[in-house]
């Protein structure tokens, strides 16, 4: 019977290869690749002001080791975009980047952890298109409702934004001024 010898040249090539398995067992997985929520991929007549942040960008992430994940942000009206910021939600405001009427915007997420990063795929919306709004249509949102009385009055006494690049929309009753007396027009 032949027995075979244990060297410590065998013992060790053993060894390493053990430590091997154990360390690839226990390396983490990068972030999921985040995906548009809102607004959906390729949504068309996004309002220009969603709230009093001037809008956002959602997204679903997520870990599968649960490691905390830093989301970059990029956004912007050309295709790569820009970088804009980083969240460690999966929510980020848009905040002081004009979004002008029927402009296509582009944006990304880049998911990063310990681990690695994944990115997602360039997303686009196109924001809703109100050179033919209305006097009115404060908000430049498809019609006039009641979100555009809300906006004009927080516009006017609450240092919400204005009713920009169409200063008309706001002037309800067309007397050449935006004041009170366009949301007693508006309301009546």
């Amino acid at each position: 019977m032949v027995v075979p010898q244990v060297t410590f040249k065998s013992i060790s090539l053993m060894l390493l290869l053990t430590l091997a398995m154990v360390a690839g067992a226990l390396a983490g997985s990068p972030p999921y690749v985040p995906q548009a929520t809102y607004p959906a991929d390729g949504a068309v007549d996004i309002p220009l002001y969603l709230d009093g942040s001037g809008g956002r960008l959602d997204w679903t992430g997520g870990d599968p080791d649960g490691d905390v994940i830093l989301y970059h942000v990029l956004l912007g009206t050309s295709s790569p975009p820009a970088y804009y910021g980083a969240s460690s939600n999966t929510q980020t405001p848009i905040m002081g980047l004009p979004l002008f009427p029927g402009e296509t915007f582009y944006w990304q997420i880049l998911a990063e952890d310990p681990d690695g990063t994944t990115q997602s795929d360039i997303f686009s919306f196109t924001t809703y298109d109100a050179f033919g709004a209305e006097c009115g249509d404060v908000n430049y949102y498809q019609g006039i409702d009641i979100s555009d009385l809300v906006y004009l009055v927080d516009y006017m006494f609450g240092g919400g934004p204005p009713p920009v690049p169409f200063y008309c929309l706001g002037d309800v009753n067309c007397d050449g001024t935006q004041d009170i007396s366009d949301i007693t027009y508006f309301v009546a």
